[in-house]
């Protein structure tokens, strides 16, 4: 929103009314991050989180508005390089705090005017809405965005016309836990509804079933975040097709995808739930600012040098982040993080080479099950006249999930089914541990929705586990998961939104084999080498400068490790 300044006489920042283009997203240091990265070596300061020492913009930190100190690189198991620039103070005298009741009285002014602007729109969107929604809510997360936001909304509307709501995914900062206990105090001091949504597995079972999560497949937000919220406010206010508007902490500057979002918009994640985005043009200066101007409480997380607080071990955490996040919570980080190494351990002939891969977060590129040792127990295959589908110990019953695309008319295969207005025809062979679907190999050209939709009930019912993604889609309460067993009603409206997931299952989509089907041979495939696949450029400088390409390439210190594997692997590098 606003242009900050660094200020030296508080050792803060100054905001001056102007639209800021870019944020570099400032961020308060305290004396916890700087004994991490091992500033204590050559500064001295009081082991005191009152207040923070100094600020920083990405690596940069900048001491009373003087940029003192870089820091390069980091991964998970290796600590960030520090590159000391000048001595924040003369002679090596102790580091000060920055003076924030100060900061505070100098941004006051331009804070209080932002601050009811953002409230006075929270207002008119509460009115504009309450009678098209059933549920205002704030979405808590324990960072400090969804802090500020609760703030805000509770100074907007009266205590009981919202609720807040934390989805517990299990993989929280261990810190994030006790913020999430201060603001349930606040709230109940307040008379203000504070719920918690959890999924009714544990993380580890489901990474053991769907495998760990990956960038292209973080079916963990789903499972273990926004199904379990629906599904939780459907029972609190007995309404299966009801409509929230959610708050949530979400800025544009924080990410380029989040700046095209919208400050309300309508089923972003599910079909009929709104979002509301209060602070979305706030940047972390007017955030900060607010926090102390408020006395708000900060999770923790922060004040040891964390820059997020979501899931502890994400697939789209930077290297410097897991870094941090493993030097804080060793124990709960590890706990995780062995889990990818057994899922892994099997296409790698040594540990050094797993080692490898697991710092080099080889583990978050994966696109499909064919490095994963779960054999997938769904199979397709064709002939000139038919298609056919084979299922070994499938999880659920198909006849049920069959319901969600139309109406069998008969009892016996081959089997007639009336599908919006047209009827088709499969035949099905089956017994306790086996099912083969067969159909007219011409019907993928007649009927291609049809064949899909078959396509995606026989991969749910070879693949699910019950996560409730489909329950929470179906917004005409006709789907549930209970005991294990699916159980569609006969009520179902067929409007297939509980297909809407890619291939019909997040199991069946994490798990699925490339085309051809065949798994790498140990360390061979590409996900050893994460997002940084190789690339020409890469190439024509390892040809063009030979035996020098080590002194001379342009290379980034982690692309240039990757590209050694890739070379050794293809027997051009000894």
């Amino acid at each position: 929103m606003y242009v900050y300044e660094w200020d030296s006489s508080t050792g803060g920042y100054i905001l001056t009314p102007m639209p800021l283009a870019f944020s570099k997203e400032p961020r308060p240091v305290y004396y916890k991050e700087l004994d991490i990265l091992g500033f204590d070596k050559y500064w001295d300061y009081d082991k005191n989180d009152s207040f923070p020492y100094m600020w920083a913009e990405a690596n940069n930190y900048y001491y009373r508005g003087r940029l003192v100190a870089k820091t390069k690189g980091g991964s998970l198991y290796t600590p960030p390089e520090l590159v000391l620039i000048e001595d924040p103070e003369p002679e090596g005298y102790p580091l000060r705090f920055v003076d924030i009741p100060a900061m505070v009285d100098k941004n006051r002014q331009l804070m209080d005017q932002l601050v009811q602007e953002t409230i006075k729109k929270i207002y008119n969107t509460f009115v504009e809405y309450k009678d098209k929604v059933d549920v205002f809510y704030v979405a808590f997360s324990g960072g400090k965005d969804s802090v500020v936001t609760l703030d805000l909304v509770q100074r907007a509307l009266p205590h009981n016309e919202f609720k807040v709501l934390f989805g517990d995914t299990g993989m929280e900062f261990p810190d994030t836990y006790e913020t999430v206990d201060e603001i349930e105090s606040f709230c109940s001091e307040n008379n203000i509804e504070f719920l918690v949504s959890k999924s009714q597995f544990e993380p580890e079972y489901t990474w053991s079933q769907f495998g760990p999560p990956a960038t292209v497949h973080r079916w963990c937000c789903s499972v273990h975040k926004t199904s379990p919220q629906i599904i939780l406010l459907r029972n609190v206010l007995k309404k299966v097709n009801f409509t929230g508007m959610a708050f949530i902490g979400v800025r544009a500057s924080e990410s380029l995808s989040r700046n095209e979002y919208d400050y309300v918009s309508l089923g972003e994640k599910h079909k009929g739930q709104y979002s509301c985005n209060p602070i979305l043009e706030w940047n972390s200066s007017e955030l900060y600012s607010y926090i102390y101007m408020r006395n708000l409480y900060l999770n923790k997380a922060y004040k040891k040098g964390n820059r997020r607080a979501g899931c502890l071990v994400c697939p789209r955490a930077a290297e410097r982040n897991e870094y941090m996040a493993r030097v804080c919570y060793p124990n709960e980080f590890d706990s995780l993080m062995n889990n990818i190494r057994e899922v892994y351990a099997h296409n790698f002939q040594s540990e050094k080479k797993l080692d490898e891969f697991i710092r080099n977060g080889g583990w978050k590129a994966r696109k499909n099950g064919r490095d994963l040792p779960f054999e997938l127990n769904y199979k397709e295959k064709s002939d000139a006249r038919s298609f056919y589908i084979i299922i070994d110990n499938p999880k659920t019953d198909w006849r049920q999930w069959i319901k969600t695309i139309g109406v069998i008319k008969n009892d016996r295969s081959p089997y007639i089914i009336d599908f919006r207005g047209d009827e088709y025809k499969f035949e099905v062979k089956e017994n306790d541990k086996h099912i083969e679907l067969k159909y007219d190999i011409s019907l993928a050209k007649k009927a291609p929705l049809f064949t899909k939709l078959l396509k995606n009930v026989f991969r749910k019912t070879a693949c699910c586990i019950g996560c409730k993604e489909c329950e929470a889609d179906c917004h005409n309460g006709m789907l549930h998961m209970k005991n294990g067993n699916v159980i569609v009603d006969d009520g179902c409206m067929h409007c297939s939104q509980c297909h809407k997931v890619d291939k019909g299952c997040l199991v069946y989509k994490s798990l699925e084999m490339p085309k051809g089907g065949t798994r790498m041979g140990k360390t061979q495939s590409l996900n050893c080498f994460s997002h940084h696949a190789p690339k020409m450029e890469w190439m024509e400088q390892y040809f063009a400068f030979k035996n020098e390409f080590k002194e001379k390439n342009t290379l980034g210190s982690q692309m240039f490790n990757f590209f050694k594997r890739f070379l050794r692997d293809a027997d051009l590098l000894k």
